[in-house]
């Protein structure tokens, strides 16, 4: 929650001024970046429960894929192969659908005003693309970062978990400005004193 609430400070922050320097962060602000991660994380769970059942769907099917190569190796070669593309894809589509959500939680500290469906459709419509690329090209650089971080005695994977979290506090509030570049209609954002 403490990451969270301060991630929507350093997207508030990138909003007005994508050049801008990530606010510090300041362990006597620990209660309001507690605070403020709350309505980030409440959206994000109840987005998750939202889709919970079509992951399930899709174990099912794959199980039944399984099952019913009757120990082929090519149709469990096949099934397996397939379950994992409809994994990654749905993956992509929850992210897809979570973004507009999340983003409007994280910049509007408020549940309520989080769940605008006109806007996150918009949102959708016009950077709907460019989202799911840069979401790629953010797992792929996360690897090796990720990688170099267990290099390092598992201690270097808490640096790498935070570079992960400003790269993609950047690409959230990159796709938003690029969606207001393309005509979207901007968030009602209220200056947060610290």
């Amino acid at each position: 929650l403490v990451a969270l609430g301060y991630g929507a400070i350093v997207e508030k922050s990138l909003v007005r001024d994508l050049d801008a320097e990530a606010p510090t962060f300041d362990f006597a602000n620990f209660t309001k970046y507690l605070e403020r991660g709350v309505a980030p994380f409440i959206v994000g769970l109840i987005a998750g429960f939202a889709v919970v059942p079509v992951i399930w769907g899709l174990m099912f099917i794959g199980f039944l894929a399984i099952v019913a190569s009757h120990g082929a190796t090519w149709a469990l070669v096949l099934a397996i192969s397939l379950t994992v593309l409809a994994a990654v894809a749905t993956a992509l589509f929850l992210m897809l659908v979570m973004l507009p959500f999340t983003l409007q939680a994280s910049l509007l500290g408020s549940i309520g005003e989080a769940f605008d469906f006109r806007w996150a459709f918009d949102f959708i419509k016009r950077v709907g693309c460019r989202a799911v690329f840069s979401f790629v090209v953010l797992q792929l650089a996360a690897i090796p970062l990720m990688l170099a971080g267990l290099c390092a005695f598992y201690v270097g994977m808490f640096l790498t978990i935070s570079i992960i979290g400003f790269m993609q506090w950047h690409m959230q509030i990159q796709l938003y400005h690029l969606y207001l570049d393309r005509g979207g209609t901007p968030l009602a954002i209220a200056d947060e004193p610290m």
